[in-house]
């Protein structure tokens, strides 16, 4: 099925990453790991489909997207055995895989669950979805070619089918992070394909319905689709519209992209308690340094910072929330005053707060 109107969104809405979410390179719960280190996806495409039937268009690519990320990781981790024999058993089961032996989830679920609506839906909403209520098979709640209405499509979901998903999330830790937020890099893009393929968010330009090599259109953004790899002379794209498989030029204008990772989940490691540092200097947002290093180690500690963010030294936006919330607890200033500071630098007060508490652990 064709995208007769280009210039119309097909579901993605951007904005402002939050304060908390993850972006690669800065403050982030992903380590970087060269996974497939050519960078080529193509033996673990999913199975292909369609975001909208003879009478209207789902929008939800973020959903179809986020999910084909997914479906191709978990592809390759069943190529090369890396499941626990219980969680397979499990997979298998359910009806996690489909006709094909590939892994297909339900787009209908994570696009209902999610909250998307006519106009789309963010990129984070969805991120967020995956990881809260987890994912169940297409078999379990599919798109028909039957659906003649919006509604019938996005109804309710019945509570078995809820309940799979949080069973999934027993099971999988799924985890994502920006790697672009406006501004197109495709060094970037091609380093962070060696650890997972893409979700991305560009314009969809025309010809869009093609086998050749599409041109770039700018950096505006109306559909969200899968990178999965490049030749000396295109970048691989993956969608739900004819084709499944696109060729986008290599100056095509990328501007937003975000990198899923997904694992089994293992028992958590216990924080160490014993800490021991002296602060000394001013710390601003924005530095990378040991000392954002200490600091994040003890606001970890205190249970300020994410247990599950890495320790980057970075010192980004959710060091920053941590700190406030920080000299909120221990009132390190007059409210308005911590109300100005918002955490954007550890001052003098900070310090010495920080020094006073860490001979208390």
């Amino acid at each position: 099925m064709e995208l007769k109107n280009i210039n119309k969104n097909q579901g993605v809405i951007i904005i402002k990453p939050l304060q908390t979410d993850w972006k690669a390179g800065e403050e982030t719960g992903i380590t970087f790991e060269e996974v497939q280190k050519d960078a080529q996806w193509d033996n673990f495409l999913p199975t292909g489909e369609r975001q909208k039937n003879n009478y209207f268009d789902l929008c939800a690519c973020v959903s179809f997207s986020a999910l084909n990320c997914i479906e191709i990781l978990m592809n390759r981790m069943m190529e090369f055995k890396q499941f626990s024999s219980d969680n397979l058993i499990w997979l298998r089961e359910n009806g996690y895989f489909d006709e094909n032996g590939k892994f297909n989830f339900s787009d209908r679920f994570t696009a209902k669950m999610s909250g998307t609506t006519k106009l789309g839906n963010y990129l984070g909403a969805v991120g967020d979805s995956i990881r809260n209520d987890g994912l169940i098979p297409e078999s379990d709640w599919g798109f028909s070619a039957d659906f003649k209405e919006w509604d019938s499509y996005y109804s309710e979901i019945p509570q078995e089918l809820k309940d799979k998903g949080k069973e999934f999330v027993k099971r999988f830790l799924v985890k994502y992070e920006f790697v672009l937020l406006g501004t197109p890099d495709l060094e970037k893009l091609k380093t962070h394909l060696k650890q997972s393929p893409l979700q991305l968010a560009t314009a969809t330009c025309s010809p869009w319905n093609t086998a050749e090599v599409i041109k770039g259109c700018g950096i505006a953004t109306n559909h969200a689709t899968v990178l999965y790899g490049f030749t000396a002379d295109y970048l691989k794209d993956f969608d739900t519209y004819n084709p499944w498989s696109k060729k986008f030029a290599l100056d095509y204008g990328i501007a937003w992209a975000v990198k899923y990772v997904i694992s089994e989940k293992k028992a958590e490691t216990p924080l160490p308690q014993k800490f021991d540092y002296v602060f000394k200097s001013i710390i601003t947002k924005g530095d990378k340094s040991a000392d954002v290093i200490a600091l994040q180690k003890l606001l970890k500690i205190l249970g300020f910072f994410s247990a599950s963010v890495n320790i980057t030294g970075y010192y980004g936006s959710i060091t920053q929330k941590a700190v406030y919330d920080f000299c909120v607890k221990y009132k390190v200033a007059s409210n308005q005053e911590l109300a100005y500071v918002n955490g954007r630098w550890c001052g003098k007060k900070t310090l010495a707060k920080l020094n006073e508490v860490i001979k208390t652990i």
